[in-house]
């Protein structure tokens, strides 16, 4: 049986659509299978049961603006809030806590005082020479 000159041609074609294929499935980057997804973000975290919940940076920033605001710091609690959160991540609640007027008496914006961010606030109420600050500080060298 003599094959005609389309004949070829579509063998040809049907081939090197088979390699591609075979190629692209044997060597295409596997998703890390670690945490059920991709999130290149890294704003996943997988818990020691195996469970992975989505980093929120407003909720963080919402909760180290409730542990700053009026009277008395809870040192440690802003610590611990931050125990799990990555550099980048430190960045994005940054920006989710915006600017907050910050009162010297108080410690809240009730009462007015001047606008500052995350940073400000974390100067004021911790103090740039506790251990707590010292702590953070060495953890996010990029921001404070």
């Amino acid at each position: 049986m003599k094959l005609t000159e389309n004949q070829k041609k579509a063998g040809i074609v049907i081939t090197v659509i088979s390699v591609i294929t075979i190629g692209y499935f044997l060597f295409r980057k596997k998703p890390d299978s670690s945490t059920g997804f991709d999130d290149p973000t890294g704003n996943n975290d997988t818990g020691s049961n195996g469970s992975v919940s989505l980093f929120n940076a407003k909720n963080t920033a919402d909760n180290l603006y409730a542990l700053m605001d009026m009277f008395g710091t809870k040192e440690d609690e802003i610590v611990s809030e931050l125990t799990n959160v990555t550099q980048t991540q430190f960045a994005q609640v940054i920006g989710a806590f915006g600017l907050k007027n910050y009162n010297s008496w108080t410690g809240g914006d009730d009462w007015g005082g001047s606008p500052l961010g995350l940073v400000g606030w974390l100067k004021q109420e911790l103090g740039v020479t506790s251990e707590e600050y010292r702590t953070l500080k060495l953890k996010y060298p990029n921001y404070l």
